[in-house]
């Protein structure tokens, strides 16, 4: 057996455990999200993005969802219509709009992250002790490969990239 076929089929198996792991993931990070909040999962990341970053045009906020600009102006205007998030005028400049997390959206993110890491810290009291030191290496590695950085300083101290 040749070296690129090992490599090719410890490559399929990883690639294999990381959908398992992301269809897991995507699982808690919906059941997270509080019954009365009523928003998909992109709206949550861009109340998530909003909570991190603070106030961004809709330009930028279409760009940091990987989305249309008109996209992002209808997902604002829902999350508008439930209270989560304003649009006002930028200060220093009167003409440019932007959108900021409204107190309760920032309750919203901080229920569902809360959950979350409840849901995550259960699920991982079932992994072997000897194994979670390889996966907190692994999902590093992962993570910097992807080249995404997280959501909250609430993260073990990773720090955030500079964009």
């Amino acid at each position: 057996m040749t070296a690129g076929i090992v490599r090719r089929s410890s490559f399929d198996a990883a690639t294999d455990a990381v959908l398992l792991a992301s269809r897991a993931v995507v699982g808690i990070a919906a059941r997270s999200l509080p019954a009365w909040a009523d928003v998909t999962l992109v709206q949550f990341r861009a109340l998530v993005l909003l909570d991190r970053d603070g106030a961004l045009n809709a330009g930028r906020l279409a760009e940091l969802l990987a989305v249309s600009p008109s996209t992002v102006t209808g997902l604002c205007d829902r999350l508008m219509a439930r209270n989560l998030v304003a649009r006002e005028a930028r200060p220093s400049n009167r003409r440019e709009v932007v959108v900021t997390i409204a107190p309760l959206g920032k309750t919203l993110v901080d229920s569902a992250i809360s959950a979350r890491r409840k849901e995550i810290a259960r699920i991982l009291a079932k992994v072997p002790p000897d194994k979670l030191e390889g996966m907190v290496e692994a999902l590093g590695a992962f993570v910097e490969a992807a080249e995404d950085t997280p959501d909250q300083p609430w993260s073990s101290g990773w720090g955030r990239r500079d964009s």
